[in-house]
């Protein structure tokens, strides 16, 4: 993690006082590089956790913030901190997880039908309900009622009474 540790000493380094001696040395305002350091550390954090996918992220926003500030950050350590942002984003290998297809809601099993033996066919019979008007109610308010009959004893014959 060379780069995540130049990364953290430039943003850190840059907003101190330093010595006397380095007054006209350019800096980071304080206020800057004490947020750009802590989105570093919680992309160091991220990366020591094996979550290379919010490292990632909070390399990003670490990215937006530096170039939200670039106005305000020195020239020459503008480049630095653009170069060590660069080098610890090429040190991420985040791998989405993969999309895994949903599957359809199953269609509904229709009623079990009726399968009728060789030589016999299936006979529907309406039945006559407690409701009176004829029509009794199986599970689809339809009063049918399916038998399987011989084929030849059926011929000729609707099923349906003369009513």
């Amino acid at each position: 993690m060379g780069a995540l540790a130049l990364l953290a000493a430039l943003v850190a380094m840059s907003g101190c006082g330093g010595s006397s001696d380095d007054t006209n040395a350019p800096r980071i305002p304080a206020a800057i590089s004490g947020h750009l350091a802590s989105l570093s550390d919680e992309a160091a954090d991220s990366l020591a956790a094996g979550d290379d996918c919010t490292a990632e992220a909070t390399i990003g926003e670490l990215k937006q913030q530096a170039g939200d500030a670039g106005a305000e950050i020195p020239e020459q350590l503008w480049h630095e901190l653009n170069a060590g942002i660069e080098r610890l984003s090429s040190q991420v290998a985040c791998e989405p997880a993969p999309v895994v297809p949903t599957e359809p809601e199953p269609k509904p099993k229709p009623k079990d039908e009726l399968k009728c033996p060789p030589g016999q066919k299936k006979k529907v019979e309406h039945g006559h309900g407690d409701s009176g008007n004829g029509h009794g109610s199986d599970d689809h308010g339809n009063g049918a009622e399916e038998r399987c009959v011989s084929a030849r004893a059926d011929e000729g014959n609707s099923g349906e009474g003369g009513d």
